[in-house]
C-alpha cells in the first residue's frame, strides 16, 4: 500500500512474468484514516482534499472513519419534501449513505449532534444512527 492507494502488477502476454507496478488510482484503502475535517459554506475538506457538496453544511464530524455532514436547512433547500440533510462520505469525497429519518413529514430535517453522536431531528427526536450504513438503531421522542 503506497499513500493510502493499493499497488497492482501487470502481467505480459509474451513472457507471463512481473513487470513494473502501477498505481490504481480508482481504488483506496479503507484503512487509512481520516484526520481532519474542516468545512465552510458548500465546501467540505478531508484531509486537506476539498469537495463542493450540493448544500450548505451546518455540521461536519468524524465518525468511524466517514465525514458525518448535516447541511443548513435554509432558503436552499426542498421545501415540497423531506430533506434528506444527514450524509456520509469517505476520505475521496464519495457518498456513502444518507441517513433515515424518523418520520416521513415534509419538514423533517435534523438539526445538529447532541452528545454521544447522537442527532437531535426537527420533530422533537434524538436519532442514533447505524454509522454503518445510515440507518436509524433507535429513536425516542422527547418533546
Amino acid at each position: 500500500i503506497v499513500y493510502g492507494r493499493q499497488i497492482r502488477y501487470f502481467r505480459t502476454k509474451r513472457t507471463g512474468t512481473r513487470n513494473t507496478p502501477y498505481l490504481d488510482i480508482t481504488g483506496h484503502c479503507a484503512n487509512v484514516d481520516m484526520k481532519s475535517l474542516k468545512f465552510s459554506d458548500y465546501i467540505l475538506n478531508i484531509d486537506g482534499k476539498s469537495f463542493k457538496l450540493d448544500f450548505n453544511i451546518e455540521d461536519a464530524r468524524i465518525i468511524d472513519n466517514k465525514a458525518i455532514v448535516i447541511y443548513k436547512f435554509d432558503e436552499l433547500v426542498p421545501k415540497y419534501r423531506q430533506f434528506n440533510n444527514c450524509q456520509a462520505f469517505d476520505s475521496t469525497g464519495t457518498l456513502l449513505w444518507t441517513a433515515e429519518h424518523p418520520t416521513n413529514g415534509s419538514a423533517d430535517s435534523y438539526v445538529n449532534f447532541i452528545k454521544g453522536n447522537k442527532l437531535w431531528n426537527f420533530g422533537c427526536f434524538v436519532c442514533t444512527l447505524d454509522f454503518s450504513t445510515g440507518k436509524l438503531k433507535d429513536v425516542q421522542f422527547t418533546k
